[in-house]
């Protein structure tokens, strides 16, 4: 899946703040790995659904698959944390997007967690790629 992005003209920006609780924590007492992995697909797909794209999606019989993950660990998070996610889809090929995802403390401004993961267009009933519809990209943008 070697295409050229495009980046998004107007990427609308989704944003989710919440308090790290003990269940996120690892054995060090800081936010564990797998946990931050699983926020980057939750709050990707809580954006999808906000913004409508998983409606339209799945009418057109298609659904989003994630082809790889890039992260960035730039500091840790600790219990009590308040973090601020912000997500967007900045660029697109024909048949995929890279999103972004950054996690930011609150209490200091510190960025604790950069990602970008692609994520794959594919038509349910073959199982391929094909290529993302404008009104589904357009549902990523700001109105």
């Amino acid at each position: 899946m070697a295409h050229e992005m495009i980046p998004s003209p107007n990427p609308e920006y989704f944003t989710h703040e919440f308090v790290v609780n003990e269940s996120a924590l690892d054995h060090n007492h800081h936010v564990n790995n797998v946990v931050f992995i699983q926020w980057i697909q939750d709050y990707s797909i809580l954006h999808a659904d906000t913004c409508g794209s998983t409606a339209v999606t799945e009418a057109t019989g298609c659904t989003w698959m994630i082809f790889n993950h890039h992260v960035e660990y730039k500091a840790q998070a600790f219990l009590g944390d308040r973090l601020k996610l912000t997500t967007w889809v900045s660029d697109y090929a024909r048949a995929s997007c890279k999103r972004r995802c950054r996690f930011e403390r609150l209490s200091d401004g510190k960025v604790v967690l950069e990602s970008e993961t692609i994520w794959a267009f594919i038509d349910t009933k073959r199982g391929r790629l094909t290529a993302i519809p404008e009104n589904v990209k357009l549902l990523f943008q700001t109105k």
